[in-house]
């Protein structure tokens, strides 16, 4: 049978623990890609996530390890981009998950963060890991609190913006998120 030993054959099958790596060389880059972003080396883990990617296109491990380098490196709108992807081609890959809620929290997408993260908590099943509960946690904070300012008007806002400027109000200065706490979920 010609063109049988292609690895596009076993795409039927479900995906329960994510995808099987099916090239030897795409895995070799992820790898180097991994020990990269244990040096901190993001753009040198995004270009060897992405010579993965090119290799193993719609592979939500490559994808989402590239989403976290993205979002290391203060990237994040590329970091949505890679983690919906991961997502597609994989709903049950939950570290996708989390790093699109990381990703669209950062970018002030808090709903869309509270999405990712229930979703991932959904898949993960048992109610959720810890990091996955204090994400979906930290954006609906924010969500509540929108919701609020959003109610109170813009006065009661510029009232409060000088203390949130320096850093009072949750989370950090100018009221973005905590990032060391959702930068422990990477």
């Amino acid at each position: 049978m010609p063109g049988a030993s292609t690895s596009k054959a076993s795409t039927s099958a479900p995906k329960s623990s994510g995808p099987t790596p099916t090239n030897p060389e795409a895995e070799s880059f992820k790898s180097q890609g991994n020990a990269a972003m244990q040096q901190k080396d993001y753009s040198k883990a995004i270009d060897l996530y992405t010579k993965a990617i090119d290799l193993s296109p719609t592979n939500p491990i490559y994808l989402s390890n590239r989403a976290a380098a993205y979002s290391a490196s203060h990237k994040h709108t590329e970091a949505v981009a890679d983690a919906e992807l991961a997502v597609s081609a994989d709903p049950t890959y939950t570290k996708a998950w989390s790093r699109l809620g990381l990703a669209r929290f950062v970018l002030g997408d808090a709903k869309g963060s509270m999405e990712a993260y229930q979703k991932g908590i959904e898949y993960e099943g048992n109610g959720g890991s810890e990091a996955m509960k204090k994400g979906f946690k930290t954006a609906k904070a924010k969500v509540e609190e929108e919701e609020k300012d959003g109610a109170n008007g813009d006065a009661d806002r510029e009232a409060t913006s000088p203390t949130r400027g320096a850093g009072g109000g949750g989370g950090g200065g100018g009221g973005m998120p905590d990032l060391g706490a959702l930068a422990s979920m990477l």
